[in-house]
């Protein structure tokens, strides 16, 4: 409630334990998407198949490689698909999250499409907001 108050904003996920991926996290997961104008995460954060879908663009960074016990069943092979796609992913430069420097490390950088922006409900509350104000 606090967050969306806020209107439109951005997200960082890091080392989540893949907390988003749960059914018990769903209300949460749902909660990001559809507040968020951008969400920068590695693969603990929000599943990527959820990035497929409108309105999100991505940004693939680093490598991708499975996930360290007690994690492994997390892996998920359409992101690992993704990241084996020539030339879709940029260098990261750094190690982050779990396995530091003991794995190769991967962030994912989801954008709302254009139009999408338009019509985020925080966007027009936004709008609304101003022009009661005027």
């Amino acid at each position: 409630r606090f967050v969306a108050l806020k209107g439109q904003h951005d997200t960082l996920v890091k080392s989540a334990s893949y907390l988003l991926h749960a059914p018990p996290f769903a209300s949460l997961r749902k909660h990001i998407l559809e507040t968020s104008t951008s969400i920068l995460q590695d693969d603990t954060g929000v599943p990527y198949r959820e990035f497929q879908k409108d309105p999100w663009r991505v940004q693939l960074f680093g490598h991708y490689s499975a996930p360290n016990a007690p994690f492994k069943k997390k892996f998920q092979q359409d992101l690992s698909d993704a990241f084996e796609i020539p030339g879709s992913a940029h260098e990261l430069g750094f190690s982050i999250g779990y396995g530091y420097k003991q794995r190769t490390s991967s962030m994912i950088l989801a954008t709302r499409s254009a139009r999408a922006m338009q019509t985020h409900p925080a966007a027009v509350e936004g709008k609304q907001r101003q022009q009661r104000a005027n």
